[in-house]
């Protein structure tokens, strides 16, 4: 009895070290960087893109600032690239992180709640979030703000 018992610990101990060496494999892949859900339409990326756009003219010198976004092919990351250049940012886009110090890093991460769409963003030391409602006629809803803090290392 004291065998199986003893046998028993074992194994769940060797279950729990491959649980933890698991967790911090995926730890180690979620690197900070911007992700767009797959269910999220191209209609709503548009709008969400103008908004981000709009928002981050409003938080920062678009002339004197150039932002670094990671290289993605997804709708809201092309139509964000073209209304920040129109908006009159810079924009570095690269493969991986870096830690350049001329410019700004934006991470986004843009996915489904409930019936609309939050909206995540880090940039500069800030953190902002802002949930789209739908409206009646489908579209999203601008009736929220973006709630602005600063970001957690």
């Amino acid at each position: 009895m004291k065998t199986i018992a003893l046998m028993m610990c074992v194994l769940s101990l060797t279950g729990c070290a491959a649980l933890q060496a698991k967790l911090e494999a995926i730890a180690a892949k979620s690197t900070p960087g911007s992700y767009l859900a797959p269910d999220i339409s191209d209609t709503d990326a548009d709008e969400v893109a103008m908004d981000v756009a709009q928002f981050l003219s409003a938080q920062l010198l678009a002339a004197k600032t150039t932002l670094e976004l990671q290289s993605s092919e997804n709708k809201l990351h092309l139509t964000l690239l073209d209304q920040l250049m129109v908006k009159g940012f810079g924009v570095i886009q690269s493969k991986q992180p870096t830690e350049q110090q001329s410019a700004v890093q934006l991470r986004y991460k843009v996915t489904p709640l409930y019936k609309g769409v939050l909206v995540r963003l880090r940039y500069g030391g800030q953190e902002a979030s802002r949930f789209f409602d739908r409206a009646n006629d489908g579209h999203l809803s601008l009736h929220t703000r973006y709630a602005v803090r600063e970001a957690t290392k």
